[in-house]
């Protein structure tokens, strides 16, 4: 997420959730840690920082000539992985200490993302050719990397053995979200420009041209619903998508659906641009939005009740 703080500084923040184990003896960044990256003090190349909430203390974990930015925290908060403008993308720990490449070469990265079980990190960068893009999906386990061609915004599954992703073919303008196992077997396609797996990995949520397709893993089952797709509940039971003009959709009402019955419900005057993330226990939703002339962040309950 890359936040616009004060003179014309550009951060990339991530909050670090509570550690578990550190991976093969790495310090774990301490819960509650903000970690970024910045061009403050360097004038031009960005560095990775970490502060911790409750005390402030700041550290420095990547400092320059390097220039690393598009970090990533892992699920447990015990690395980060982020890219390097002069050398590709690398994993270290959360005290900075353990830098390893993952992939090489000078490119033109997107972003850099986790499967939810850490066993693997997905990035983009863009082609030789200068005009399309390359996904990338490395084993930290084994160092396997896997490479599709013509592929964006790779999305791992929450057990690590499947990627979506979406593919433009180099003779149509068209876009489809393709479903792969990253261990063989059969794959599949659908049209599609966004792709998100529901957190117990049965499904996932295909959103074009103002409409959301739910579908099964292996594509046999799907159902098609009007508005674009924001955010799985935590049980993935749930769903929530932006109704109003597919042109306009940041500023559609916000639904809530049910998966299995496919009902689905207002809540209140919701106008949405930004951002949708539900609480733990599925019972509200916080985002950014639009409410008569009212702007900012607001939390909406099952009810409609909304509070800013």
């Amino acid at each position: 997420m890359h936040l616009p703080i004060a003179a014309g500084i550009a951060l990339a923040v991530a909050l670090s959730g509570p550690a578990s184990a550190a991976y093969e003896g790495q310090a774990p960044a301490p819960a509650g840690t903000i970690v970024f990256a910045s061009t403050r003090g360097t004038g031009i190349g960005g560095q990775i920082s970490s502060v911790e909430v409750a005390t402030g203390r700041h550290r420095i974990l990547s400092r320059f000539p390097y220039d690393d930015h598009l970090l990533s925290v892992s699920p447990a908060g015990d690395r980060i992985a982020f890219t390097r403008t002069s050398g590709g993308v690398f994993v270290m720990s959360g005290a900075g200490t353990r830098i390893r490449r993952i992939g090489s070469g000078r490119g033109n990265y997107t972003e850099v993302t986790w499967s939810p079980n850490a066993e693997f990190v997905a990035f983009d960068a863009l082609a030789s050719d200068g005009e399309f893009f390359v996904s990338t999906v490395v084993s930290l386990r084994t160092g396997r990397t896997l490479r599709i061609p013509l592929a964006l915004s790779p999305r791992l599954s929450p057990d690590g053995m499947r990627v979506a992703y979406t593919q433009q073919l180099r003779s149509s303008e068209d876009t489809f979200i393709r479903v792969r196992s990253l261990v063989g077997g059969r794959a599949w396609r659908i049209p599609g420009e966004e792709v998100s797996w529901s957190p117990d990995g049965r499904r996932i949520a295909i959103s074009r041209n103002g409409r959301t397709v739910i579908a099964t893993t292996d594509g046999r089952m799907r159902r098609s619903f009007g508005g674009t797709f924001a955010a799985w509940s935590p049980d993935g039971n749930r769903f929530t998508l932006i109704g109003g003009s597919p042109f306009k959709r940041q500023y559609g009402p916000l639904d809530v659906l049910s998966v299995d019955t496919g009902a689905r419900r207002r809540l209140g005057s919701a106008i949405h641009q930004g951002p949708v993330a539900w609480s733990p226990d599925g019972t509200r939703i916080a985002f950014a939005g639009k409410i008569g002339r009212r702007e900012g962040s607001f939390v909406v309950s099952m009810d409609g009740r909304i509070r800013a």
